[in-house]
């Protein structure tokens, strides 16, 4: 798996190539809007796609599936009250995922990134990922029940039918600029986290969103787009 500090990502990008799925990281992460929403901001700092990382990632699942797969997610915090129901929630959904032959990933099975899991015995969860392999089973009660993180996020993936390549460009440039305007629910958090400024066209956005993945994502637009997408590289 390639290392990258935005985990999750990667090891969905790893975990949908055994279903099928094959994006590069700069097309997963754009299309998805994940790239915008990390340069909306000088400062912004998502995160992982974490509901508690500052911002609502909801609709960037949903975007996923302008790229050809589904995702469904099982989190919680250890103080929640249905902690318990949410740890045997999820430990049900990877098993019958990983019987279907779905992708499937885990938070801090090991280290606090996310990983692989790609199998269980009758105790838990085996997995792999920055950290390497597991020799043993992690058991299922214990996944988000440490004092460090104290999170329990595990989902998993299916194939789907994409969307053409220009919805998901337009799709996810109007999450970013949804998002943008830090009054909708997918900008969550302190108000500091939010960009004060909306862009209202297209050249706009691209100038807001300088980061590499974004540079990347509009470089894998040009031989879909030709032209339009090379003016838009240039923000002109």
């Amino acid at each position: 798996m390639k290392i990258s500090w935005v985990s999750q990502l990667m090891v969905m990008q790893e975990g949908l190539k055994g279903v099928g799925v094959e994006h590069p990281d700069s097309w997963l992460m754009g299309g998805m809007g994940y790239a915008f929403v990390a340069n909306a901001k000088p400062g912004l700092d998502p995160g992982d796609m974490l509901t508690y990382a500052g911002w609502n990632p909801e609709r960037a699942f949903e975007l996923g599936e302008n790229l050809g797969f589904t995702t469904e997610r099982v989190n919680a915090r250890k103080g929640d009250p249905d902690f318990a129901a949410k740890q045997k929630e999820a430990w049900d959904g990877i098993r019958k995922a990983l019987d279907a032959g779905y992708a499937c990933y885990g938070f801090k099975m090991e280290i606090p990134e996310y990983s692989t899991i790609h199998g269980y015995d009758d105790a838990g969860y085996l997995y792999s990922g920055m950290h390497g392999t597991s020799e043993e089973a992690m058991p299922w009660q214990e996944l988000g029940a440490d004092d460090i993180t104290s999170v329990l996020d595990v989902g998993w993936m299916r194939p789907a039918e994409a969307a053409d390549n220009l919805t998901v460009v337009r799709e996810a440039l109007r999450f970013a600029l949804d998002f943008s305007d830090g009054t909708n629910r997918w900008s969550v958090g302190a108000s500091e986290r939010r960009t004060a400024v909306r862009q209202h066209t297209t050249t706009g956005l691209m100038r807001l969103a300088r980061g590499k993945q974004r540079a990347r994502f509009i470089s894998h637009m040009a031989p879909r787009y030709g032209t339009n997408a090379a003016r838009w590289q240039r923000g002109s």
